[in-house]
């Protein structure tokens, strides 16, 4: 999976873990007005329709449930505590990542949704139930008035190659992706809200920096690779994080970004939230290869906080203008109005 090269220590030629990505394509049955970041409201669609596909006990809770290590829901959209030795970091994480990235990329007059599903590591021997979780998701329909859809299309992502049809399935086989180099100049679009935190407390544009996003992009990668197996764990592990570090340091940045408020109630706490975070232009600058590399992953995984809902897609691209030679790995999305503190 790697392999060794200057200004960085090992060189990422493919993803750590492997995934299988789904193109979904939707038509819902009458106009829908979407937020501007709508990953939130088709996460909780998803979780729910799952909950009632997986759930064998009922229970409205998994803390104490006897089969809950077992129950393909937590492992997939809620997953429980574990051990975060293995990926090199130490302590349980409460908040582990749930193994999967969402990505909605347009909604075309109110009616026709399109986004990208992402499987990783061992979720990859789920995609029927989660496919099947989307389709009864979008039975019980999305928003307030409870708009109902039908999946029209399912294309592997990168091929195109369609995964399910009306004579049955063909589904994706898992596969570590390659991570390509955008160059030692290129522009990062971060297209919907980048959460980072540094001393528990959220990064404004003014203290944005390449070593923080290269250390959000290792953490996310570590916990994701826990739900991996043992050589996947093992790499992530043994990554040279200070030389990386160091090559962060010696980039020319110049961002051109906001913050943008986003507001969503939780149930589980019972108030309204603030999962805002920056959107715009970040432009880069003597990048090193393996820095390059962890900006595709990056691109593919997403990074910060509140991943699972969409957060933290960044589109990677080349040339001072940024609009050369797209790095694959994330769909693209309108962006908020309005800075926040």
């Amino acid at each position: 999976m790697a392999s060794v090269g200057p200004a960085g220590g090992t060189l990422l030629a493919r993803a750590p873990m492997p995934v299988v990505g789904l193109d979904f394509r939707v038509a819902l049955a009458r106009p829908l007005r979407l937020p501007a970041f709508p990953g939130s409201l088709l996460r909780g669609v998803f979780g729910a329709a799952l909950r009632e596909l997986a759930c064998v006990t009922g229970a409205p809770r998994c803390d104490g449930c006897p089969v809950a290590p077992a129950c393909a829901w937590p492992a997939l959209f809620a997953p429980l505590p574990r051990d975060l030795s293995p990926v090199g970091l130490d302590r349980l994480h409460e908040g582990l990542p749930p193994p999967f990235v969402l990505e909605v990329a347009e909604l075309t007059d109110g009616r026709a949704l399109g986004f990208r599903f992402l499987l990783v590591g061992t979720a990859t021997a789920a995609v029927s139930l989660a496919i099947a979780a989307w389709r009864e998701a979008f039975a019980r329909g999305l928003g307030r008035g409870r708009v109902p859809g039908r999946i029209v299309a399912i294309r592997e992502a990168g091929s195109g190659r369609p995964v399910q049809s009306a004579e049955g399935s063909d589904l994706p086989e898992p596969e570590a992706p390659v991570l390509p180099r955008a160059g030692s100049g290129l522009v990062l679009h971060l297209v919907s809200p980048l959460r980072l935190q540094a001393g528990g407390a959220p990064v404004p544009a003014e203290r944005l920096t390449p070593r923080l996003l290269v250390a959000a992009i290792v953490r996310r990668a570590r916990l994701m690779a826990i739900h991996a197996g043992p050589d996947a764990q093992e790499t992530v592990r043994r990554w040279p994080v200070d030389d990386w570090l160091a090559a962060a340091d010696a980039v020319r940045h110049a961002p051109e970004v906001q913050w943008v408020d986003l507001w969503r109630r939780s149930a589980r706490q019972g108030r309204r939230m603030n999962f805002g975070g920056l959107v715009g232009r970040w432009r880069w600058e003597g990048v090193a290869e393996p820095l390059q590399a962890l900006l595709a992953l990056a691109a593919l995984l997403h990074v910060g906080r509140e991943a699972s809902f969409g957060l933290g897609a960044i589109r990677v691209a080349v040339g001072p203008d940024g609009g050369l030679h797209e790095a694959p790995g994330t769909a693209r999305m309108t962006s908020a109005e309005g800075p926040g503190a």
